[in-house]
C-alpha cells in the first residue's frame, strides 16, 4: 500500500467545539452516499460517518535506526520515504542533502547524493521516487528540477520541466512529485517579477509532463499578484494543495484537495477534466492557543527575509484535509485534520478511506508508540510504515532557522529517529 503523510506540529488539547462533534457524530448513523450533479460535475456526498465501520491497523517493529542509542545513523530531516522491489528502504534527509539507504533487515548499506550542484548533486531536496528508467529522483525545490542518480550514486540525467526552456522570465519551484505507469505530475509555483512596477506573478500547478520535460495537461491552477508595495499574506487565501495533498492515482485520474476549509476532494480524468467531487460531512478542527501561536511564530520568521515590511494573518482552524495517499486496491486514503488531533491511546493517525467512485468506506486507526503532536507516519513499501520521531519539531527548525523555535524549553531536542513497522 502506497501512503503518504507529513503532518504540522499537532497539539494536545480537547476544546468544546471538538465535543460537540463527537457527540453530533454518535448520534448520527452512517447513511450511503448522496450523488447529484452541480454545473455539470457529480458531486458524492458523505456523511460524517463510513459505511464499513472503524478498524485498526496494528503495527510490529522490525527495525529502527538513529536515535540517542545509535552513533552511526544520524538524520537531519526525514522528508520521503520509498522502498524497491527488493524491499530496500531509501530516507530522503532533505536537510542533509542526501539519501539514506537500508535494506530489508535495517542493515544500512550507504547515501546516495550529496549537497552541490554539479551531476547528481542536490539542495534541499523535498520529494522523491523512482523514475521510469529506474533511476532515483531527488526533487530540488530551487531551481525546480529532478536530480536523478542511479541505485549505485552514478549520477543519470536530471529532469527540467519545462525542457529547454522552464520559464520564460522567470523561475520554477518544486514541491511535489508523483510518477505511475510511466506518467509524471508535479506540483510547483512559476514565478515572474516586475521590478519597474513592483510586482511578482505566481502561478500555482498540478501539471503532468512527458519524459522531454514538455507540459501536457494542468489539472489544478491558481494565479496570485504580488504588490510589493502592499503586501499582505493571508494564510487561507493563499491556499494551493501541495506538499501531500493531491494523488496520483493507477488509472492516472489525479485526486485534489482543492479547498482548504472544507472536505472536498475534486477527481480529474487523465485528460484534465473535472469528472467528480468526492465530500464528506466534517467540521474543522479549532486550533488551540498554542498552535495558533506556532504557526504566528513560523510565519513571522519566515517573513523576516523579506526585504520590506508584510502585513499577515494567520487563520483560526487547522486546514482540513492534512494529506492523501494511494492504496494498492485504489482506495484513496485521507488524513484529515481530525485524524492526527487527540487520538486513542496507541493510536498514532486515523485514515478516512475512500473507493475510487467516492463512498466514504471506513476509517483506519493505526495502532503503534508514538506522539501524534511530533512523529509522522510515512509508507515504508512491502506492507511496511516508517515512523520518524522528532519530525514536527525538526521541520520548524529547519523552516524558520531556529527562529520560532521547536521543542520547548532550553533543552536540546533529541536525535531524529526512524522505526520500520510491518503490519500484525
Amino acid at each position: 500500500m502506497s501512503m503518504r503523510s507529513s503532518p504540522l506540529r499537532r497539539a494536545a488539547a480537547l476544546t468544546a467545539f471538538f465535543l460537540l462533534a463527537l457527540v453530533l457524530a454518535a448520534a448520527s448513523a452512517a447513511v450511503a452516499a448522496e450523488q447529484v450533479t452541480v454545473d455539470g460535475v457529480l458531486h458524492v456526498r458523505n456523511g460524517a460517518k463510513p459505511s464499513g465501520g472503524v478498524r485498526t491497523l496494528t503495527l510490529k517493529e522490525i527495525w529502527r535506526a538513529g536515535g540517542e542509542d545509535d552513533e552511526e545513523s544520524i538524520f537531519g530531516l526525514i522528508t520521503r520515504v520509498v522502498a524497491d522491489p527488493a524491499g530496500n528502504v531509501y530516507l530522503l534527509d532533505t536537510q542533509l542533502h542526501q539519501v539514506h539507504v537500508f535494506d530489508g533487515q535495517g542493515a544500512f548499506t550507504g547515501t546516495l547524493s550529496r549537497e552541490g550542484e554539479g551531476p547528481g548533486e542536490v539542495r534541499y531536496p523535498v520529494d522523491m521516487l523512482f523514475m521510469p528508467d529506474g533511476t532515483l529522483g531527488l526533487v530540488q525545490t530551487f531551481p525546480g528540477r529532478i536530480v536523478c542518480v542511479d541505485l549505485k550514486d552514478n549520477p543519470a540525467k536530471t529532469f527540467v520541466p519545462g525542457g529547454d526552456a522552464p520559464t520564460e522570465g522567470g523561475f520554477l519551484t518544486l514541491s511535489d512529485v508523483q510518477g505511475r505507469s510511466g506518467r509524471l505530475v508535479l506540483g510547483g509555483v512559476e514565478s515572474t517579477i516586475n521590478q519597474t512596477e513592483g510586482f511578482q506573478i505566481r502561478d500555482n500547478f498540478i501539471r503532468s509532463y512527458a519524459a522531454d520535460g514538455k507540459p501536457l495537461v494542468t489539472y489544478a491552477h491558481k494565479s496570485r499578484k504580488y504588490e510589493f508595495g502592499k503586501l499582505f499574506i493571508d494564510e487561507e487565501t493563499e491556499y494551493f494543495p501541495q506538499f501531500r495533498k493531491w494523488v496520483l492515482g493507477n488509472d492516472g485520474r489525479v485526486y485534489v484537495a482543492s479547498q482548504r476549509n472544507a472536505y472536498a476532494i475534486d477527481v480529474y480524468a487523465p485528460d484534465g477534466k473535472l469528472e467528480r467531487v468526492i465530500e464528506r460531512q466534517y467540521v474543522n478542527w479549532t486550533r488551540t492557543p498554542e498552535e495558533h501561536a506556532l504557526v504566528e511564530s513560523i510565519m513571522t520568521a519566515q517573513l523576516r527575509n523579506v526585504p520590506f515590511p508584510v502585513e499577515h494573518s494567520v487563520s483560526k482552524t487547522e486546514e482540513t484535509i492534512n494529506s492523501m495517499m494511494l492504496g494498492d486496491d485504489g482506495n484513496l486514503w485521507v488524513l484529515s485534520s481530525r485524524g492526527w488531533h487527540e487520538q486513542p491511546a496507541g493510536i498514532l493517525a486515523t485514515y478516512d478511506v475512500f473507493t475510487p467512485a467516492g463512498e466514504f468506506l471506513e476509517q483506519v486507526r493505526v495502532a503503534c508508540p508514538g506522539d501524534s503532536s511530533k512523529d509522522a507516519l510515512m509508507e515504508g513499501g512491502k506492507g511496511r510504515f516508517v515512523v520518524v520521531k522528532g519530525f514536527t519539531d525538526a521541520m520548524v527548525t529547519l523552516q524558520t532557522q531556529g527562529a520560532a523555535g521547536g521543542p520547548e524549553g532550553d533543552e536540546e531536542p533529541a536525535p531524529m529517529e526512524v522505526i520500520c513497522y510491518g503490519v500484525k
